[in-house]
């Protein structure tokens, strides 16, 4: 069964277009094959995370006022050379897309039981004190 949510964002993205609209979606379903979305939770393991925090401190800390979970990235505290001593970007890119479907999959779930209406989105935080350019 398809989720009306996720239609109705695709819609939008594509002012209403449905021609566009149900090709941006088979786009996004062929991604999600090639890539192996699907099975990513059980198929890849982020060994090197700690490692990765240390250059790129970043995580879920709670949930705001409406009961959405908050994601902060510290970009101030980051140092990208580093980072890529301790993994390479395809690892990092599949890092994130299983934490994604964990949002989507684990997080969304609980936050929606605990505030008795649906969750579906996160507030993000991005901290870039002391980020020098």
């Amino acid at each position: 069964m398809v989720e009306h949510l996720p239609c109705l964002r695709f819609l939008k993205a594509r002012d209403f277009n449905l021609a566009k609209t149900i090709q941006m979606w088979e786009e996004m379903l062929h991604w999600r094959k090639e890539f192996g979305t699907d099975t990513i939770m059980k198929d890849f393991e982020f060994q090197e995370l700690v490692e990765v925090r240390l250059y790129y401190p970043h995580g879920y800390h709670g949930v705001d006022k409406e009961g959405q979970p908050v994601y902060i990235e510290r970009l101030g505290n980051s140092h990208p050379g580093n980072l890529m001593t301790v993994t390479i970007i395809d690892r990092y890119l599949k890092y994130h897309v299983q934490e994604f479907e964990k949002a989507l999959n684990e997080k969304f779930p609980a936050c929606s039981v605990a505030t008795k209406r649906r969750i579906c989105s996160m507030t993000s935080i991005l901290d870039v004190q002391g980020l020098v350019c």
